[in-house]
């Protein structure tokens, strides 16, 4: 049967970093549902293997009877009853609509999730740290991620009390816990102030780049290699500055 497991709480919490990195140790394909479309549960219907199927903020993006039906009856195994699917929902409600907890074979396991904003940086760096199992020294690796992006002398004000560019910068933090050599990017530059702007984007290229960079915003921190990151945005004057490969997609296919 089909397993459900949903993440909610405010705004901010980790949901959607730990739901990644339930999927990443399931060691199962995954497959992203933004929104209803045409054809959604034909698609859905097609596929024969087992797969992760991840719903980001499902009871918004799913509103509506139409639509949060179509989920129910897709999680319920009536487009697809061969092969079992793995559901990953997550939702900024608090409360939730009875529809969906109301069968096991919809939602087996429930997590809430409390107002991490209300932590310091480094309490919400600590849990992260915690959450991904990193086998690093604690201490020394997050006062490396936190020096790197800058925010070490932020690491005792609470994340609720920081601007939107140090908000941002806390979330680039978590993001570097455990080193990884890839990193996603969704629009980070969204609200900043022009110098905000400029900021942000110096320290995504010194992520990518290496350390001997002139622009680098943390010469301290070295990581020869540099690595991956896929950076998303509609700002092509962003694009300029700050990607070294452009992938232009328009309604969901590659052009260039």
């Amino acid at each position: 049967s089909n397993l459900g497991i949903l993440l909610h709480g405010v705004k901010g919490t980790g949901k959607t970093v730990s739901a990644k990195i339930i999927a990443q140790r399931m060691n199962l394909p995954v497959i992203i549902v933004s929104k209803p479309y045409e054809g959604l549960a034909d698609y859905l219907a097609s596929i024969e293997s087992e797969c992760i199927l991840f719903f980001d903020e499902f009871e918004k993006n799913f509103a509506g009877s139409e639509h949060s039906g179509l989920l129910l009856s897709v999680m319920d195994g009536v487009y697809n009853t061969n092969t079992r699917k793995i559901f990953i929902l997550t939702t900024n409600s608090i409360n939730i609509n009875e529809n969906f907890l109301s069968r096991p074979s919809r939602i087996r396991y429930k997590k809430s999730f409390g107002n991490l904003p209300l932590l310091t940086v480094k309490e919400y760096l600590n849990f992260v740290y915690e959450l991904k199992k990193v086998n690093l020294s604690k201490e020394e690796h997050l006062q490396d991620v936190m020096e790197l992006v800058q925010i070490y002398d932020k690491k005792d004000r609470l994340i609720k009390n920081l601007s939107k560019g140090y908000k941002q910068r806390v979330g680039l933090a978590q993001a570097m816990i455990g080193n990884p050599e890839l990193l996603i990017l969704d629009e980070p530059t969204t609200g900043l102030d022009p110098n905000q702007l400029e900021d942000i984007r110096a320290l995504i290229r010194n992520l990518a780049n290496p350390i001997s960079n002139s622009d680098t915003v943390a010469p301290n921190i070295q990581y020869p290699n540099g690595r991956t990151v896929i950076l998303s945005t509609h700002i092509l004057q962003e694009v300029k500055q700050m990607c070294s490969r452009v992938i232009i997609i328009d309604h969901g296919e590659i052009k260039v």
